[in-house]
């Protein structure tokens, strides 16, 4: 009975988002009730076909993609049941990176070891957690039924590693084969914090980063391997040592610059920047821009794609059936990157003080420089135009702009592999 009743029309109701129906081009204002009654009833029935999907690449990672309306309300349902049941605690970025500078912030000397798991989703060890699910008496037959056609769709029995990207039923499996590594780093003599966002990992410890990256080397599941390319260890020295110039941490989008403060016995100041890495991308991606424009002259698709690159824009979660505290969330300069600033205790209290956007103003820098390179084919109004867009103003005014889907197609083509 369980597992019918979170297939009930009450429950796939609550797990419509906004946009589904342009998305997968069905009537949601005109047709709810028959959509959602018809989803209940198949999903009941036992006859939603989960081997029936398409595959698309998404930066030169293959990635799963169901159509049918029916099928996704089902994945989202089954997804929030195992959620719920085995209190399976979705990452949260902001979060983490609160907790990045708080442990920054206190003055023990410590070693931050960070490490990036290759291939995270295609190496995911599935055989455990495959059992685990499909003879889970706790979830109904019916539910057990359609994981396991799930399993034999994506995940064979032959095959014991490797789940679909795209699918939020995968990113809950892949939190749940990791939480034996994940408890076993946190138990590691030394380690002060850990902390782990998909296959982005960051371990705080008090022992050298020799012997934390020995024990995650030693200790994380088969078959998966570590980037060396986005592996980093930086010594953070205590509060008696001189560090005035400060080091930095990279970590997740984020650049994190932590050192002691003349007479300032209790905490360090850190600064919380725009990575370096990610700056260079939106630098890339300018560059793009103009290599297009020069080659097509179209004046207004270089316009939008600076102001894409510069402003904020509201636009719908994706991944997955993971059911989120809100269906749409704000992306941009400013939205994702929204912890920037400079961060110290003071009486006790962390308080922080406001971004100085330097590394804005320098990207802003560099974009006029490029509007100045331009030969003909733009007019003085135009060019007034383009010289009034900034990365700076759209992270300190928080700028929003709307863009409807297939202009983000077209915006997005000119820096596809950028």
């Amino acid at each position: 009975m369980a597992g019918r009743n979170i297939f009930s029309e009450r429950a796939l109701a609550s797990l419509i988002r906004s946009g589904d129906s342009q998305k997968f081009g069905i009537d949601l204002k005109e047709h709810r009730d028959s959509i959602i009654a018809g989803a209940s009833a198949a999903a009941g029935s036992g006859s939603v076909d989960l081997s029936q999907f398409s595959l698309v690449q998404i930066r030169g990672k293959s990635c799963a993609y169901y159509n049918d309306y029916n099928t996704v309300l089902l994945l989202r349902a089954i997804s929030r049941h195992l959620r719920n049941r085995l209190r399976v605690v979705t990452p949260n970025r902001n979060k983490i990176v609160r907790g990045v500078v708080e442990t920054l912030l206190d003055g023990t000397p410590m070693h931050a070891t960070r490490r990036d798991i290759s291939s995270f989703y295609e190496t995911i060890p599935i055989s455990a957690i495959r059992d685990r699910l499909i003879y889970d008496t706790a979830s109904s037959a019916l539910v057990r039924t359609y994981l396991k056609t799930f399993f034999e769709t994506h995940c064979p029995m032959e095959k014991d590693h490797g789940v679909p990207r795209g699918i939020g039923l995968s990113a809950l499996i892949s939190e749940l084969a990791m939480r034996t590594f994940d408890q076993s780093v946190r138990d590691f003599r030394g380690v002060y914090k850990y902390y782990r966002f998909a296959d982005d990992i960051l371990v705080f410890s008090t022992c050298e980063s020799s012997e934390v990256s020995g024990f995650l080397l030693d200790n994380l599941p088969t078959p998966m391997t570590f980037n060396p390319e986005k592996s980093d260890e930086v010594c953070f020295p205590g509060k008696k040592e001189a560090d005035l110039g400060g080091r930095s941490l990279d970590y997740l989008g984020y650049e994190f610059t932590a050192k002691q403060v003349n007479g300032n016995r209790d905490s360090r100041h850190v600064r919380v920047s725009i990575s370096q890495r990610k700056l260079k991308k939106i630098q890339s991606r300018v560059i793009l821009s103009f290599k297009d424009y020069a080659r097509t002259g179209d004046w207004g698709l270089l316009k939008d794609r600076v102001k894409y690159l510069s402003a904020n824009f509201r636009v719908q979660r994706q991944g997955a059936e993971f059911v989120r505290s809100s269906r749409n969330v704000f992306s941009g300069i400013y939205f994702n990157y929204p912890l920037c600033g400079e961060y110290q205790y003071k009486s006790s209290v962390m308080r922080c003080s406001a971004y100085d956007s330097r590394e804005l103003k320098e990207l802003d820098g560099f974009y006029h420089s490029m509007l100045r390179k331009i030969s003909g084919g733009i007019t003085p109004s135009q060019l007034l135009q383009m010289k009034r867009l900034s990365f700076n103003k759209g992270y300190e005014l928080r700028i929003r702009v709307r863009f409807y889907p297939r202009r983000i197609s077209e915006i997005n083509r000119g820096w596809r592999n950028a």
